[in-house]
């Protein structure tokens, strides 16, 4: 017969084993004698340590503990960071350039070819020609329609775009970018002490 281990007795002490395992355990205690002292002996001890008196402690453990716990973390607001206030700057200077330059060559694109095709009743006229077994036969190729663009008047921008102003645009774009990026990653979120 196999007996109750230690763990099992325990659970059965503090009334944890389910109905069909406390009815198997009881079943077992009643015909088992080496279980039922190792039962007495383990309810002898709780008893005994139950009845100890608690011993205050000397030391405070609570500083020890808490120095170990990983800190909480204090997320930086964004917008109070030179990083980001620099990004943003940034993104307005390259948009406020960048587009009136993007609309410039998206007008110069040449527009795309009309091309005409043959009609419906055409298509129907050479099919109706073909099945009535008469192999004369007229095909005419679509035509093309080309339109050449002209050059597009630029609009009249707040900024000039010859070369070496908008090479001065640039550098002080990527000068404002790269202090931006300096200080984005030098900034580190501080941690609560």
């Amino acid at each position: 017969m196999n007996h109750l281990n230690e763990n099992q007795l325990n659970e059965y002490l503090d009334q944890m084993l389910d109905d069909a395992s406390r009815q198997q355990a009881e079943t077992h205690l009643a015909s088992c004698k080496q279980c039922r002292a190792e039962l007495a002996d383990l309810e002898m001890l709780f008893s005994s340590l139950a009845e100890l008196p608690e011993i205050p402690l000397k030391h405070d453990l609570k500083a020890g503990v808490l120095a170990r716990l990983p800190r909480e973390m204090q997320i930086p607001v964004l917008w109070r960071q030179p990083a980001f206030v620099m990004q943003s700057l940034l993104t307005i200077i390259l948009l406020a350039i960048g587009i009136p330059i993007f609309e410039t060559f998206r007008q110069r694109i040449p527009t795309m070819p009309t091309i005409t095709l043959p009609s419906y009743s055409g298509i129907a006229a050479e099919f109706v020609n073909l099945l009535a077994w008469q192999f004369e036969f007229t095909f005419t190729m679509p035509e093309f329609t080309f339109t050449i663009p002209t050059m597009p008047t630029l609009p009249h921008l707040p900024i000039s775009l010859e070369p070496s102003i908008m090479l001065v645009l640039l550098l002080v774009a990527t000068t404002l970018w790269g202090i931006g990026n300096f200080s984005l990653l030098r900034s580190k979120p501080e941690v609560r002490g």
